[in-house]
């Protein structure tokens, strides 16, 4: 198991809003259970120093449902 640590990040400053931490078998299970957690804001998935994988922010999800 490896421990791994998922920060959700501000959109303008880059900057760590808050984070998550967690253990996984492997780095397809928690690319998984990050993508899980996914929100509107930019996310970095760590491993130790090493970066997995970065979203950018999903403006999609807050853009307003247009009613037709």
């Amino acid at each position: 198991m490896a421990y791994y640590r998922l920060y959700f990040m501000d959109g303008l400053s880059g900057h760590v809003t808050s984070f998550v931490e967690f253990e996984a078998e492997s780095e397809a299970k928690a690319i998984a259970l990050a993508e899980s957690k996914r929100e509107q804001v930019a996310m970095e998935l760590w491993c130790g120093r090493t970066k997995v994988k970065r979203w950018p922010p999903d403006f999609d999800k807050s853009a307003p449902k247009s009613v037709a």
